[in-house]
């Protein structure tokens, strides 16, 4: 039995509990706690203090005697055991008084909250969203439909966002050119083997990390016949369709480059509600309106519309129509307003070949909807101007704007014509010209060819009356005056003319019975036209020329008076 000493109860009972070194009390701090001992001095697993109640070292405070629940400290570490669940029933658990690492077993299934919601695999550094076992550092899994789905969301309720990084970080902080900066693949399982396979990814890398001159790029991937193909490129501003490294011929800083080198086709499509067209490079580049080719630039530089093989630099074709339209988008046309023009330019300063040299317009002609057709040239001396125009009414003006006749050519020229008709071929079935007019029954007078001279009268007439084909010269009297009759001695002067046979130079023909000009000058030089020996600028022969017509009213001036002389005969 325990006795009083004093104050204090000795320690004489076995089961009596008490502090050690009961003489001095309880301490304040729990570092320098009394242990509880026994009556007979044996330490038990409690300390005590006046602010705290202390565990022995290597001893454990047990709450339940079966599931071994129990929280130990071996003096540097804490532990907390239990046998199946922690539940811990605080709102918040706070640890923010200072940096906190947390230890785990290293084991796959290491720490799991909420049966999968997240699981931290210890052993490989893996965080796993749905899963026990991730297979990556990071892996989300759902068997929900539409799931499972990330979302990062910034509600900051001004314009800044949510920004996800990708960074390659090298030792010493220096980069090299062509180092991955991150992937994401989109994988899939095939049919065959039911293993994983990459259908698509995207990957960025910097192409240049020079400082001052940092470019990158971005590349999307996707599989073709089981090969991983570089189907989108973003690089250094531009962009690659089936092209991993876009550049271009003309120094361009920023373009699109479709294909390569390895490509059989390259296309783009462009399609709406209304139609689907395709632009597609095979060698020549087609404008497609579904499988129709509409346009075609040959790599020659040939242009086609509606031509599957154009032969020139612009070649139109169809099978109702081909047409070229230029068209005048002004309200309030006037008279001599430029519908449009085709213009044809030279670049040879050398030959004076420089600028436009030839040009077609079409111009209004009146307010009332009428138009002409200027065609304009230009020589190594002049200006691109005004050649030939056909106006509203379909007549030809060459050298003049104002055409009275279908065809009217003018101009003033010395020593030349105005026209020529030129049917080459050497040939006697290469026809000249060919005049259609009058009465189709050639009943009466139907006039050819009219001639005029520089003032408008006429002077002569290619005509057929009656059926009847007549060369006539005007001979009106009221044309003429100082009539009287000729002083022509008509017998003398036949008798002197010379009736020549002799051969052509140019093609051995023959002549039997005609003239020479030279010698029928000297005697009747009415019949002559030209002077001997003369030439054109170009030093051809400039040929004398004989009027047989003119010889007419010789020749009647001769019968006259072979008439008179038989007659005074036949009176003697």
């Amino acid at each position: 039995m325990a006795t009083l000493s004093g104050q204090t109860i000795a320690n004489t009972f076995d089961s009596l509990l008490h502090v050690e070194d009961d003489t001095a009390g309880l301490v304040a701090t729990s570092t320098d706690s009394r242990v509880i001992q026994d009556g007979v001095g044996a330490n038990s697993a409690l300390a005590l203090a006046t602010d705290s109640v202390r565990i022995t070292s290597t001893n454990k405070l047990y709450f339940n005697d079966v599931g071994d629940e129990h929280i130990s400290s071996d003096g540097t570490d804490l532990t907390i055991a239990a046998g199946t669940a922690l539940n811990i029933t605080a709102d918040v658990i706070d640890l923010s008084d200072a940096t906190k690492d947390v230890t785990l077993n290293a084991a796959v299934d290491a720490l799991n909250f909420d049966s999968n919601t997240l699981s931290i695999d210890a052993s490989n550094n893996r965080i796993g969203f749905g899963t026990a076992a991730p297979s990556s550092s990071f892996h989300v899994t759902s068997s929900t439909a539409d799931q499972p789905q990330i979302l990062v969301e910034n509600t900051a309720n001004d314009n800044t966002c949510s920004i996800l990084y990708f960074r390659n970080t090298h030792a010493g902080n220096a980069g090299v050119d062509g180092d991955e900066l991150g992937k994401i693949f989109f994988q899939g399982m095939n049919d065959g083997t039911a293993t994983n396979t990459s259908y698509a990814y995207l990957q960025a890398k910097a192409t240049d990390t020079g400082t001052g001159s940092e470019d990158g790029e971005i590349e999307f991937y996707t599989e073709k016949a089981s090969t991983s193909t570089s189907t989108l490129m973003l690089k250094s501003g531009n962009v690659g369709i089936g092209q991993a490294t876009p550049s271009s011929d003309n120094s361009s800083t920023t373009f699109l480059h479709i294909g390569s080198s390895s490509s059989d086709l390259s296309g783009l499509v462009l399609e709406s509600d209304e139609n689907k067209w395709e632009i597609r490079e095979s060698g020549h580049l087609y404008f497609l309106d579904g499988t129709a080719n509409h346009l075609l630039i040959k790599n020659n530089g040939n242009v086609g519309i509606g031509s599957g093989d154009p032969d020139k630099l612009l070649h139109l074709a169809g099978s109702a129509t081909a047409v070229i339209r230029l068209e005048n988008t002004g309200t309030a046309l006037g008279d001599g307003d430029v519908l449009g023009t085709i213009e044809f330019e030279g670049q040879d300063a050398s030959s004076s070949a420089s600028g436009v040299r030839a040009s077609i317009s079409g111009v209004t002609q009146n307010a009332s909807g009428g138009a002409y057709l200027a065609f304009s040239t230009a020589n190594s001396t002049s200006s691109n101007a005004e050649a030939m125009r056909i106006i509203a009414d379909g007549k030809v003006g060459v050298g003049t704007h104002e055409p009275d006749v279908p065809l009217t050519v003018k101009d003033e020229m010395a020593s030349n014509a105005v026209a020529k008709f030129w049917n080459d071929g050497d040939n006697t079935n290469r026809y000249g010209i060919v005049v259609k007019c009058g009465e189709d029954s050639e009943s009466g007078t139907n006039q050819h060819l009219i001639a005029q001279d520089g003032n408008g009268d006429i002077t002569g007439v290619l005509k057929s009356v009656g059926g009847t084909f007549q060369l006539a010269d005007s001979s009106d009297i009221r044309l003429k005056e100082n009539i009287k009759d000729t002083t022509i001695e008509g017998i003398e002067t036949v008798n002197k003319i010379k009736v020549r046979d002799f051969d052509w130079k140019k093609n051995d023909n023959t002549v039997i019975g005609g003239f020479i000009a030279n010698e029928l000058q000297e005697v009747y030089p009415q019949a002559v036209d030209g002077e001997p020996d003369a030439v054109d600028n170009d030093g051809s022969i400039k040929a004398m020329t004989v009027s047989r017509d003119v010889l007419v009213p010789l020749l009647v001036k001769a019968v006259q008076e072979l008439s008179a002389k038989v007659e005074a005969l036949e009176n003697a």
